[in-house]
């Protein structure tokens, strides 16, 4: 085999695992409106709730820790849209390479 053609075979490669990190990444959207909207009734019935029946200790501190999971969640989800926008990138560098080692193949020699 030569060496050209085990370039384009590693390109293709290379190339493949990108898309498929990226269609891995493809679940991670934003919250819609509804979502949004849900979250904000759920979190005043909450406050109702705890208005009438006050939270004890062990509640306060089981609600910190829902917090700041709901806070580490939000920031690996930013992490991953930045991740795939780098992905893509890298996607699109992996296409256009390939695209040039085909490209020099085709050329008379």
């Amino acid at each position: 085999m030569t060496r050209s053609i085990r370039t384009l075979k590693s390109l293709l490669c290379r190339s493949l695992l990108v898309t498929g990190v990226l269609v891995g990444f493809a679940g991670c959207e934003e919250k819609g409106p509804m979502e949004k909207a849900g979250e904000q009734i759920d979190q005043g019935v909450e406050n109702a709730k705890d208005t009438l029946d006050p939270a004890g200790p062990g509640e306060k501190a089981g609600e910190a820790l829902d917090n700041a999971g709901e806070k580490a969640s939000d920031a690996l989800e930013k992490g991953g849209e930045k991740a795939g926008q780098a992905l893509d990138n890298a996607g699109d560098k992996a296409a256009e390479a390939l695209d040039n080692a085909a490209d020099k193949l085709r050329e008379p020699k």
